[in-house]
């Protein structure tokens, strides 16, 4: 069963590797939490451990716990990476809309192309803020 669980939360980071994009906030966020459930369950057999427990018991629990925290770090880092994805798309939007506008134009006949992309970075950057609950 736990193999079954932690194959259904690496899924989207999978299928984001082999497409070489970000997963989506939510699905990196779920493989998160699928990570940490995993690494609270690799803990909780570590803590299983009795005076009868063995020493390879012992390294077998060790070992779970260490995948499974390194497994926690790496999804971390992918939640991590998809919560900035929006603000970088966003920022590289904006970028290219003042690069393509003409030296001769002026700024009134590009407002609102730059003022659409200003909106759609400052919404990116004020969710990124409020998903961490910055203050």
């Amino acid at each position: 069963m736990k193999l079954t669980l932690k194959a259904l939360w690496t899924l989207p980071l999978l299928l984001a590797a082999c497409g070489g994009g970000t997963p989506s906030v939510t699905d990196a966020e779920a493989a998160l939490c699928g990570a940490i459930d995993d690494f609270g369950g690799a803990l909780a057999a570590y803590s299983q451990l009795t005076a009868e427990s063995t020493v390879d018991d012992l390294q077998t629990a060790r070992e779970e716990v260490a995948s499974s925290y390194e497994a926690m770090q790496a999804a971390a880092s992918t939640a991590q990476d998809a919560r900035i994805a929006d603000v970088e798309t966003a920022y590289t939007n904006l970028q290219d809309t003042v690069d393509g506008i003409a030296g001769q134009d002026t700024l009134g006949a590009a407002a609102t192309q730059i003022g659409e992309s200003l909106t759609t970075v400052q919404a990116a950057r004020e969710q990124l803020y409020s998903d961490l609950s910055c203050q």
